[in-house]
């Protein structure tokens, strides 16, 4: 995936005082990897998967080849911790996952590529590398508190297309009181801070949209956009970009 920032001062604008800062974010055509895990604070078995996940800040084609998004799920918070990123919409998005058949069960650490549930790293597998495929280029423009997309499918067939877009967050820390972590302090990082679902409108063999911006649960030192393609009524990816904000 090729990535484009730009970064544009816009000297006049009836919404700011002052200058205005636009990222760029662009595909490419071949399906680039997202990789979802499923994951609680909660849960004793999820910092090292979530350690796993962190690796990729370190790699050189973060962002071009592989977009990693860290859901922090809801279903453990009744069981000694809640843990403050968990929403019921990523719980739902895991068990809408099985009840579509891409994956088997509904738990923690869970892994899903693009779309895909793979047990992989409970044997110490490394990631698999998908055969390119032709989907099509997702181009994401983000200024401010607003966003505007354009996706151009490989072939146009006249499908509903939906865009699912996360603010998320990184060197998030906290201290653990109760539960199976009980006494540790655990990082996160690529942590879903907001999740939004718009669907798109067709226009001249591509779809575009515009909409406003959810804002985060909570602030990060650090923090960043994962936008994804599904067709209505799958949770299955077609095209994903991402990357930092700041």
């Amino acid at each position: 995936m090729i990535i484009r920032l730009i970064t544009l001062v816009l000297a006049l604008t009836p919404f700011i005082a002052g200058a205005a800062v636009t990222k760029h974010f662009y595909s490419g055509t071949t399906q680039t990897q997202l990789v979802e895990l499923y994951t609680s604070q909660g849960c004793s078995s999820c910092p090292p998967a979530e350690k796993w996940l962190n690796q990729y800040l370190t790699k050189p084609y973060l962002w071009q080849q592989i977009i990693p998004i860290n859901f922090h799920v809801d279903y453990w918070d009744n069981l000694g911790w809640p843990d403050p990123y968990a929403s019921s919409v990523f719980t739902n998005r895991q068990r809408a996952y099985k009840a579509h058949g891409n994956t088997q069960v509904v738990a923690t650490p869970g892994f899903v590529i693009n779309g895909q549930g793979w047990h992989g790293w409970f044997y110490g597998k490394a990631l698999p590398i998908l055969r390119p495929k032709e989907v099509g280029s997702l181009d994401l423009l983000i200024r401010d508190s607003n966003f505007s997309a354009r996706f151009t499918p490989s072939t146009f067939n006249g499908d509903r297309f939906v865009l699912n877009i996360a603010r998320v967050g990184f060197r998030l820390t906290n201290t653990i009181h109760q539960g199976e972590n009980a006494g540790r302090q655990l990082q996160h990082d690529f942590v879903a801070l907001s999740f939004q679902r718009v669907l798109f409108q067709e226009a001249e063999k591509s779809y575009v949209l515009s909409e406003t911006l959810s804002k985060a649960i909570t602030e990060s030192s650090k923090s960043g956009i994962v936008a994804w393609v599904t067709k209505e009524g799958s949770p299955t990816p077609v095209q994903s970009v991402g990357g930092f904000l700041d």
